[in-house]
Order: C-alpha cells, then sequence, then structure tokens
C-alpha cells in the first residue's frame, strides 16, 4: 500500500428520548445527538452531532466536513453553493461538489482528492520513500457517483451537508481512517493499526442482537451494491467480477440460484441469515485473499464464541437440516484453504532448510536469512517498515560473504506495503549505479484514471535523499521463490521482478492486484475488499494472473540446495546459441 492510501460498526437500539427535539428539514423528520468521539486513542476525546433520520433510526448521519477533517487530519472545507449543492476542498485544494436534491458526489479528478496526505498509522508510514512531483502523473478525469440509484440520501441540516456515516466511511475508505459508531460512542482508528492487533476499544456487544431494523437492512444492502459498483477493484480472480461490472452488484446476484438465496438472505432482518448471505458471497467473489466476506462472522466465532449471536451461527452451521449448510461449509473451506496452504508450505520449507546454517533471524519483521555455499535464502512474511533494514543488512552481508546467489523466499509472504516491495526492487535494479528510484503504476477503477507516481528510495537508509543512493548496488544475482499463496505485494514484487531479469522459482505467484478496501456495514459487518486502486506495470500485463516460474518446482524443491544452485546456474550462465552452417 502507498502512504496515505493502505475489517466494526454496530447496531445501536437508540432511546428518542435522550435525543433532541424533534426538526423538520426537506428530507424529513430528524434527530440529533451528541456522543462522545475518540480520536485514534482513548486520549483524544471530543463531541460529535449525529443525526437520525425517523426512516432510518439506526442509522447515524455525520457532519461531511467534520468527518473528513479527522480521516485527513487536516483542514477541510465545506461551502455552500446553491440551495441544492456544496462544494468540500480538502487539505490540498482538492474540490468535490454534492447535489443533495439529485444525491450525487462529482469529482473533477477522484484521484487527487482521495489521495490526499494523511496519517494511516505507524505500521503504514515510510521515512525511506520520497515521491517526485514533477514526475508523477495523474490522469484528470471528472467522475460523478450517483448514489440515488441506491437510495441513499444526502441531506442538508441547517446548512450543513451530511452523509450517512457506512457511505462516506466506503468513499473515503482507501484512506485507511475511519469512525466507527458503536454503543453510541463514535471511534476513529486508523485500520492498519486494527490489522496489527491494536484495537483501542471493545466491539464485543455488537453481537448481542439477533435482529436488525428493517430499514437498516435494506439500507445495509443498497450500500453494499453502492460499493461494489463503484468502489471494486474488478480482479481477474472473481469469477463475478466481470458480470458486476457488465450488469452492476444487483443484477449479478440474479445470475443463479445460488445468488439469489445469497440476495434474499443479505436483506433479510435476521443477523444468523445475513451472515449466511456473506458465505455465499464468500464463494463467488473469491478472489484468492483481498475479498474476504466472511471476515465478520469467522471473527465472531473465533474472537466471542459466547455472544448470543456467535452461538446462535454456529447452531445454524453445524445445523445438518439447514439448506445452506453446503454454501456455509464451502465458503468457510474457501478461507481455510488459505490457511492450510501456508501449512504445507512451511512444513516443506522447514523440512528443505533444515541442512542450510541460519545466518541471522530478525524478532520484529520475522524475517531470516540462511546460507547454504554461496547461496543465501532472506524468507519473510509480510511486506512491513521493519523489514527494510534487515533486508539491506541481509543484502550487504551476502555481498560481504562473496554470495553468489541472493534469493527472496516469498512462498508464503501474503502482502504488505507497496513501497517495501518497490524499494527492493529499486535495490535489485540498480545494476548500473544509475538509479535509486522505481515508478509505481496504478488504476482508479471508481474513475478510470492512471496514476504514475516516481518514487526516490533512500537505499543506503542513512536518512537523506541525495546522489550517494544511487552508488547502492550488489554484485549479487537475485532470484525470488514463489507460491499461489504469494499475494498481493507478495504477488506484485515477482510480476515486477521479472520484467528487470530476475528469475522465479516454484510456482505461479497468487495474484492479488488490488489495494485491500476495508469497508464497515451500519449493521456491525466489516469485510474487506479487492478496491479500486489497482496496481499495475509499465507494459499493462494484469497483475493478478501472477508471475509465472522460470523454473517450476515443487514446494520441496524449492528449498533444496542442489536444485535451486543448478537451477540458478543455468539461468545465469551465458547460453551459446549454435546455427548449422557450413
Amino acid at each position: 500500500m502507498r502512504k496515505g492510501l493502505l475489517r466494526f460498526a454496530a447496531t445501536a437500539v437508540l432511546s428518542l428520548a435522550l435525543f433532541a427535539p424533534m426538526a423538520v428539514s426537506a428530507e424529513g423528520e430528524y434527530t440529533e445527538k451528541n456522543v462522545t468521539t475518540y480520536v485514534y486513542n482513548k486520549d483524544t476525546k471530543t463531541q460529535t452531532k449525529l443525526i437520525f433520520r425517523k426512516d432510518l433510526p439506526t442509522v447515524p448521519y455525520i457532519d461531511v466536513e467534520d468527518y473528513l477533517e479527522k480521516i485527513f487530519q487536516g483542514e477541510v472545507k465545506e461551502e455552500k453553493q446553491s440551495a441544492d449543492t456544496f462544494l468540500i476542498t480538502n487539505t490540498n485544494g482538492d474540490t468535490m461538489m454534492v447535489d443533495v436534491k439529485k444525491d450525487t458526489v462529482s469529482f473533477d479528478s477522484y484521484a487527487n482528492f482521495v489521495s490526499a496526505e494523511s496519517d494511516a498509522g505507524d505500521n503504514m508510514q515510510t521515512s525511506y520513500l520520497l515521491e517526485i512531483p514533477e514526475k508523477s502523473y495523474i490522469e484528470q478525469k471528472a467522475v460523478t457517483l450517483d448514489l440515488s440509484k441506491y437510495k441513499i440520501d444526502l441531506i442538508d441540516v441547517n446548512g450543513h451537508l451530511y452523509f450517512p456515516l457506512a457511505t462516506i466511511r466506503d468513499i473515503f475508505t482507501i484512506e485507511y481512517n475511519i469512525g466507527q459508531y458503536i454503543d453510541d460512542t463514535l471511534y476513529y482508528l486508523h485500520t492498519g493499526e486494527l490489522y496489527a492487533g491494536r484495537l483501542y476499544y471493545d466491539t464485543a456487544s455488537q453481537y448481542s442482537s439477533l435482529t436488525r431494523d428493517a430499514s437498516e437492512a435494506e439500507f445495509a444492502y443498497q450500500e453494499t451494491c453502492f460499493v461494489f459498483d463503484c468502489l471494486y477493484g474488478h480482479p481477474s480472480q472473481s469469477k463475478l467480477a466481470p458480470v458486476i461490472r457488465e450488469k452492476g452488484f444487483d443484477h449479478a446476484l440474479e445470475s443463479s440460484e445460488e445468488l439469489k438465496r445469497a440476495k434474499e438472505l443479505l436483506r433479510s432482518t435476521s443477523m444468523v441469515d445475513y451472515y449466511t448471505g456473506l458465505y455465499y458471497l464468500e464463494i463467488a467473489l473469491y478472489d484468492g485473499g483481498h475479498t474476504y466476506m466472511t471476515y465478520e462472522p469467522d471473527s465472531m466465532v473465533k474472537n466471542s464464541p459466547d455472544s448470543a449471536l456467535a452461538k446462535a451461527f454456529t447452531a445454524a452451521f453445524n445445523d445438518e437440516k439447514n439448506p445452506d449448510r453446503e454454501a456455509l461449509r464451502q465458503g468457510a473451506a474457501l478461507v481455510n484453504s488459505r490457511d492450510e496452504l501456508e501449512e504445507q508450505i512451511k512444513a516443506a520449507k522447514t523440512q528443505g532448510l533444515s541442512s542450510w546454517t541460519a545466518v541471522k533471524r530478525w524478532k520484529d519483521s520475522g524475517a531470516s536469512l540462511l546460507q547454504y555455499g554461496d547461496m543465501a535464502i532472506f524468507s519473510f512474511d509480510e511486506f512491513g517498515n521493519s523489514v527494510i533494514p534487515d533486508f539491506k543488512e541481509a543484502v550487504d552481508y551476502a555481498e560481504e560473504h562473496g554470495i553468489k546467489y541472493f534469493i527472496l523466499d516469498l512462498s508464503t509472504n501474503g502482502g504488505g506495503l507497496t513501497s517495501t516491495g518497490l524499494f527492493m526492487l529499486a535495490l535489485m535494479g540498480n545494476k548500473d549505479r544509475a538509479s535509486n528510484s522505481r515508478t509505481d503504476y496504478q488504476l482508479i477503477t471508481t474513475s478510470d484514471q492512471r496514476v504514475i507516481s516516481e518514487q526516490e528510495f533512500d537505499l543506503n537508509l542513512d536518512g537523506k535523499f541525495d546522489k550517494e543512493d544511487k552508488n547502492v548496488h550488489y554484485d549479487l544475482n537475485f532470484a525470488i521463490i514463489c507460491s499461489k499463496y504469494s499475494y498481493s505485494c507478495g504477488n506484485l514484487v515477482p510480476v515486477a521482478a521479472k520484467k528487470i531479469g530476475v528469475p522465479i522459482l516454484g510456482e505461479t505467484s497468487g495474484g492479488g492486484s488490488c489495494m485491500l478496501a476495508i469497508c464497515y456495514q451500519e449493521d456491525g459487518t466489516r469485510y474487506g475488499m479487492s478496491g479500486n486502486i489497482k496496481f499495475a506495470v509499465e507494459d499493462g500485463t494484469d497483475v493478478d494472473l501472477g508471475a509465472a516460474p522460470d523454473y517450476a518446482l515443487s514446494y520441496s524443491d524449492c528449498f533444496n540446495a542442489e536444485i535451486l544452485e543448478k537451477s540458478l546456474d543455468d539461468f545465469y550462465t551465458p547460453h551459446t546459441s549454435y546455427t548449422n552452417e557450413w
């Protein structure tokens, strides 16, 4: 994930007696409520006014200016342009126009607006990357999101623009900062911190209710339609993606009897039914890892097994007479298959590397460096900031000790920060001591905009971006071990590495061409989705198809020193071409 871009909102039963007096707007009756708000931690506390419409009593609306200032963590300006329109200006001066009568959101450049700088959490910040504005490019294309198609109303309350919290959150989910409303309290969090297991508040209460309001169920379904129609990346591996692109999400759910059943369940007021519908979607939308529709029910059963909803859902899952039991089993099997594959590869790795010498293991990044003769394997499972200095130390060791082949083991790597992967590519590709930069290619599918970003790297990690970084050069022959588990950045790096002559060993990498997006429903559900930022390479290769191996090897052969050395000798030894001339 690049800087500024990187899975819970709960149903609340609200007491009208606590609200401010009923007011009337052009949109109908609503109530106001001031709620305690925590801004990324329990130490930063404030108040936020939320609006609840009479026809959507459990769906909070939030002031757009207030919300975006928390997300961007900088000044956002809201101006009322006419009786029905508002102009929103972000921290970089980019604008969006909102029409509350037509329920439309228009951007001159969606890519510019959503990629304003924001602090997405310490684990997602980079100190070794510098974007070069004069060498970067964002294709300028206007786009309008028509929310009226999804019955999503935008409202003017006393001259201020209000969106449903779920809608504004989804539109800007790629900022990796979100607000969650739970137990009459609003919490802002970095979703990167959530992934790191550092959630600073309790969410268990969201599993206490087995039902939800009918209006909320319909709103949640329409919000899901909006997300997949407008904010989805349509990865090649998902069998439903082309149908969604052509017909839209709602119509796509009419394309089979299983999906018709999913649609029925997704609109149910029963939370058990709703969670069951997510398992049908898991099967239809599965793309190898990013689109994880069953994240919430899986997490609930694992972390809150004694809750009322977890018990009811587990009973339904195990009920042999349940007509949806097969879909539940298949959806769970898809998720579990990835864990099973990881264990299979790790077992082969443990056995194969037992004859190698462990040079060093790094605790923070989980990386390790092993050596066998003049070969070294640097193994790590996540592209995070902490692996950067460890990687640099590993290649320095290899250079100093006369290592001939330096192998990146991505066989159990599930992804992480694109900036980390680009750093490694810049270092491996600097064969002529001429460059410390890489170009990051992206497509924003919401607006069909190309984004090309030239990025300079502090390759010697001295805290400065200067000509000395261009002198970081290694006389090493690099290679990458891949498996179908290698996903997201674990897939992007080998796809790009092939372009600079780095051989791939193992099997075709597992795909994951879209940046992960985290979506949160008002019904307490969060899910991962292949979002609208799509990785690309210069020649237009479909990244989601993976990097094909130059040498196809079984998992055990991937860590067999004799086979690795033979493969790399063959790749890096010049071959003479003979002609049959007399």
